[in-house]
Parts: C-alpha cells; sequence; structure tokens
C-alpha cells in the first residue's frame, strides 16, 4: 500500500474518531419559560419531547413517537422532575411547587409538552437546572413580562438564576444572546464542518496554472468566509423574524447534504466562482440553521431585535475564532502542496463521511433502515 494511501486511510480515521461520538449531531436543547407580573406565583414551561426521552426516562413507541395517553401516564413522575429542577426562590427560602401537564405545542416544527408551575409564594426569582447534570448545553429561553413591556433571557448550567426583581437591561439582553450566538457556532458541529471545508476550499492547491502570486488563497478565503456571513445572515434574520419558513428536518437534513456536496468539491476542487456559489448558496440553508431557537420568540420589540443582533453578533465572532485557529495550520500546510492534498482528501472523506451519516438519520432514512433490521431479525 502506497504511503499516500496510508495518509488518506490515516487522516480520514482520524476525523471520524473526533467526529462520531455519541453527541456529534448534537445542537444545545432549548426549552422555554414564561412568567407575568400579574401571575407571579405561576409559570408556563415548555419542553421539547425530544429533550424528555434523551434525558429522563420517557421514550418512544415503535413508531419513534410520544403519544397523548403516554404523557398523561407518565405525568407524575415527570411532574416531580421539574418540580426538582425548577425552582421559585423568595428571601425566606424555596418556595414548594406543583407541576402539572397542560397540553402539547410546536415550535420550529419540534414538538413540546407544555407544564404549568404554581407556587405557594410570590416568586423573586427563579432558579433553573433542568438536564443540567447530563445535558451541559441545555438552555432556557425565558419570556418575563411585566407592565405589558417583555423582555427575554437565557438560562443555562453557568447562569441558572433569573431575578424577577429587577429587570435585564438591554446590555444584559445583548451580552447573553452574544454568548449563546458563539456557543451555537462553536457547538454545531454541522455548522463547523461546513466552515472546515470553506476553508479547504479556499487553500486547496493546484487551482491555477497561470502563475497565481502566493497569497492568491488568502484572497480567495477571504471572499468565500465573507460570502458565507453575508448569506448566513440574511436568512438567520429573515427567519427569525418568521418572514420565511421551512421545515426544520427539511432544513438539517439539507445542512447535513451541503456538508456532503463540499466535502466532495475538496476532492476535486472548482474554480472560484463555483467555490463562492457553495459558499453562499448553502450559507443561505446554514442560517436557517442558526435561527431555529429564534424563531418563535423574536418580533419586532425591542428587546427581541437586541437579542437578535447579539445572536447574530455571537455567530460571527464564534466563526471568525475557527477561521483565526485554523488559518496558521493552513498557511503552515500551504509550503508542502503534497502533504496539504493528503490531509484535505483524507478530512475530506471523514467529512463526507460524517454528512452522510446524518443526511440519512435527518431525513429518516436511518431509523427506516433499522426497523426494517429490526423486523428481519
Amino acid at each position: 500500500m502506497s504511503s499516500a494511501i496510508k495518509t488518506l486511510i490515516a487522516t480520514a480515521a482520524f476525523c471520524l474518531s473526533l467526529f462520531s461520538g455519541p453527541g456529534v449531531a448534537h445542537e444545545a436543547s432549548s426549552s422555554y419559560l414564561y412568567w407575568q407580573d400579574s401571575a407571579p406565583k405561576q409559570l408556563r414551561l415548555d419542553i421539547a419531547l425530544s429533550d424528555l426521552m434523551s434525558n429522563t426516562f420517557l421514550r418512544a413507541d415503535a413508531s419513534g413517537k410520544v403519544h397523548w395517553q403516554t404523557l398523561l401516564e407518565a405525568e407524575a413522575q415527570l411532574a416531580k422532575v421539574i418540580e426538582a429542577n425548577v425552582s421559585a426562590l423568595q428571601s425566606t427560602g424555596r418556595c414548594a411547587s406543583k407541576a402539572a401537564l397542560e397540553g402539547l405545542t410546536e415550535y420550529d416544527n419540534t414538538t413540546f409538552s407544555v407544564w404549568q408551575l404554581e407556587w405557594d409564594c410570590p416568586a423573586h426569582s427563579i432558579h433553573y437546572q433542568l438536564f443540567s447534570r447530563d445535558d451541559a448545553l441545555h438552555r432556557a429561553l425565558v419570556t418575563t413580562q411585566r407592565d405589558s413591556t417583555e423582555q427575554l433571557g437565557v438560562l443555562s448550567p453557568s447562569n441558572p438564576q433569573l431575578d424577577l426583581a429587577s429587570p435585564a437591561s438591554l446590555t444584559d439582553i445583548l451580552w447573553q444572546f452574544i454568548l449563546q450566538g458563539v456557543l451555537h457556532m462553536w457547538l454545531g458541529l454541522d455548522h463547523v464542518l461546513f466552515l472546515l471545508t470553506l476553508l479547504m476550499l479556499a487553500f486547496s492547491p493546484g487551482r491555477g496554472t497561470d502563475g497565481e502570486p502566493e497569497n492568491r488563497p488568502v484572497r480567495q478565503l477571504i471572499l468565500v468566509i465573507t460570502s458565507f456571513t453575508i448569506a448566513h445572515s440574511i436568512t438567520l434574520v429573515m427567519s427569525s423574524l418568521s418572514l420565511i419558513q421551512m421545515s426544520s428536518r427539511t432544513v438539517e437534513t439539507l445542512i447535513a447534504v451541503s456538508i456532503i456536496v463540499s466535502a466532495l468539491k475538496v476532492l476535486r476542487p472548482y474554480n472560484p466562482i463555483n467555490t463562492l456559489a457553495i459558499s453562499f448558496g448553502f450559507g443561505l440553508l446554514h442560517g436557517l440553521g442558526f435561527s431555529g431557537v429564534l424563531s418563535e420568540l423574536l418580533t419586532q420589540t425591542p428587546s427581541k431585535l437586541v437579542a437578535l443582533f447579539g445572536f447574530n453578533v455571537g455567530v460571527e465572532l464564534g466563526q471568525l475564532c475557527i477561521v483565526l485557529a485554523a488559518f496558521p495550520l493552513l498557511l503552515r500546510l500551504q509550503k508542502s502542496p503534497v502533504l496539504m492534498t493528503r490531509v484535505f482528501q483524507g478530512s475530506a472523506v471523514g467529512v463526507a463521511l460524517m454528512g452522510t451519516f446524518w443526511a440519512a438519520d435527518r431525513s429518516g432514512i436511518l431509523a427506516i433502515v433499522l426497523s426494517l433490521k429490526s423486523v428481519v431479525n
């Protein structure tokens, strides 16, 4: 076996070892909290059924669905989990709470269970630690209403408490959502993989034989990242403000397809126009993916527009950090075209395989295959 093939196989195996763990396709999960000063002893909590299945005893049936009757039968046990992890506090201590299942709702085509929490005393603050032990990426998006004015907040394992007595300033909201945008970019490994394939496309050796200057890949990198940034910013804003809508399953599946296509183009580099078309066209899709958790909350009220702006800035900062981290390595590889080709091809094989797995999983094809396999066995 030639050294080139050995390098290719080793690099692909390394990439798969990085990206094939159980959390590889996991993006930060979200629940939604709603509190009004007109009902200080009550709180509405919406939890995704998928999160309940991932973090509690709740399981789907053979068809992969959780039916209403199943939820009703599990209500008492689930209520205990919620009551133990979502607390109302006042100066004298913790308020006694009771959680009740109220119904079902949808956010971005994902089914959520609706819970009503009631306390025996007015809450001064809310302490939220639901799923924090099993899911470090989980957060709660909080909407509080005081005197007909709505404000947003984010609760997470690193920031579990919300002070209801003193409303958050617009600056606080801005910084909270900048952080969420950065984390969303870093923890959304599908977005990271697509960005890395764009970097490889910009630096792919052998683009021209006409004596282009050595800094041409740097110029190409700037063009590619700029077009990707413009594209996903457009759809992030439009989708978050409900100006365009698309099924989350469709978006996530197409994002996986974008990873496959970009990886295949790394294996066979095309001209710069095609690379820019990839970065802009698929960037529009990734913007729809970025907007998922915000689209149900953001309307044209001041704090929500600030949250949208902060989230978008956070996504761009997260993206910039990835580019800056990869840039020195790319410059070093550029000095050895043969090594660069081997590393890029091996990485592209691993990325394409991961994208194929995600596409099969998100489209439902993988579930169908597994169910057929279980029937046969």
